[in-house]
């Protein structure tokens, strides 16, 4: 989260230029409508078109000393930025620099500018890194330079900035919030649920960072923390989508798959471009038999985005149990085809062929997954399966003991093994 800071011009300009308080004619004069541009030029209340006008009056008159047209160009570059024109806000704050070469507000919000784009992010660092040189204490520049760090995935640079962001503004929610998901994405889930709390503690009616908290919770397999975070949310902004799909998740992480159907029946029709809702919907109801119903909401989910490597695996998986191995394998290839670093596309497409016959087929597609994950149990259960049916029983050996020590307790896995070893006339 960036935060713009708005240049407000010096009491010198004002005075330099505002009418005498005693005039008693009602006639504007010179002097009083340079005050009167003065002050729209530096309200950020006004409209935008009205502050860029009286900021170039100023400009053209070219009658201030260098650091009040510093700031009179900053002024007008938050108007260009506000009237979504970033280059000549960009034009304007470099103006100022110029200028000032220590102008603090024009660098953070150059800056700031730079920074939305993903194009110019390192420009946007040298512009915080300039402003923190100028002014070490200015927590909203650690803050954002901490934003562009995490948006280049430089996580512990990012981390550094929000320490000392926060170490300057222990009461930022923003900082805390930032940090929490940038722990998020490092995978350590417990500091950022931490920094989620703090941020709430600072900011308790944020439905974002209740949303993201939530998500959190989720991964940990908090579901009923979880709940209980989207259940705020949805009572600050009950006409939010993704609150109750983040709800339907942890619904359905509980095992509650009709009271996760319900909340993306609220989700869906609040956000539906979402394909996200579409999916989860469908993974709900082939949790609990409905393949039909499933395979039209995977059908939703891939209109709105057809090379969605999710929902082409759910709807594969869907007719594979529907017995539909063709049309499996036909999703399973436009998913690996999406997403070709994924071992349960080639897992999944296996067992399709597996079910078909093609046995040479599907201990292919089982070697590409055991060469992607070489934990995948599956794998190894189902390509010793079907060496067998190739009566390849000593070759099969190796993988149903792989598959039988991962699950001592299945009977079934422990059969398989024994009537390999058998057939190979293999010992133990």
């Amino acid at each position: 989260m960036l935060f713009k800071l708005v240049a407000f011009l010096m009491a010198v300009v004002v005075l330099a230029w505002a009418a005498p308080s005693f005039a008693k004619k009602k006639k504007r004069g010179k002097r009083g409508g340079i005050a009167r541009h003065i002050k729209i030029c530096q309200n950020y209340r006004a409209r935008a078109v009205y502050r860029i006008r009286s900021c170039s009056y100023l400009i053209r008159l070219n009658r201030f000393d260098d650091d009040s047209m510093a700031l009179i160009f900053t002024a007008r570059g938050n108007a260009y930025d506000d009237s979504k024109k970033p280059e000549r806000a960009i034009d304007d704050y470099s103006a100022a620099i110029r200028l000032n070469p220590r102008h603090v507000n024009a660098l953070f919000n150059r800056g700031y500018v730079y920074a939305k784009t993903s194009d110019k992010l390192l420009l946007a660092l040298r512009d915080f890194s300039a402003a923190i040189r100028l002014d070490p204490g200015d927590a909203a520049a650690f803050l954002s330079r901490g934003n562009v760090f995490s948006r280049l995935e430089q996580w512990d640079r990012a981390i550094s900035d929000y320490n000392v962001a926060i170490k300057i503004n222990p009461d930022s929610a923003a900082a805390y919030y930032s940090r929490g998901l940038v722990h998020e994405r490092k995978g350590n889930i417990k500091k950022a649920v931490a920094d989620y709390s703090s941020a709430l503690t600072y900011n308790p009616f944020s439905s974002a960072v209740l949303h993201r908290r939530g998500l959190a919770r989720i991964k940990s397999k908090e579901f009923d923390k979880a709940v209980e975070d989207f259940d705020v949310a949805i009572h600050l902004k009950p006409k939010a989508g993704i609150l109750y799909y983040g709800r339907g998740l942890a619904y359905a992480g509980k095992g509650r798959y009709e009271w996760a159907i319900e909340d993306y029946n609220e989700a869906i029709p609040l956000d539906p471009k979402n394909p996200r809702a579409f999916f989860a919907r469908g993974e709900a109801f082939a949790r609990i038999g409905q393949l039909e119903r499933a395979i039209e909401d995977y059908d939703a989910a891939l209109r709105l985005d057809a090379k969605n490597p999710e929902a082409l695996n759910g709807r594969a998986k869907a007719n594979n149990r529907r017995g539909h191995y063709d049309r499996a394998i036909q999703d399973f290839t436009a998913a690996i085809e999406a997403q070709p670093d994924n071992a349960a596309h080639y897992y999944g497409r296996g067992f399709a062929h597996g079910k078909k016959g093609d046995y040479l087929q599907a201990i292919a597609d089982y070697d590409r997954a055991t060469k992607l994950d070489p934990n995948h149990i599956p794998s190894f259960k189902y390509r010793g399966r079907a060496k067998f049916f190739l009566a390849r029983y000593g070759d099969a050996v190796p993988d149903l003991k792989r598959s039988a020590e991962a699950d001592p307790k299945d009977l079934f896995r422990s059969i398989w093994l024994y009537l390999a070893r058998a057939r190979a006339k293999i010992d133990g």
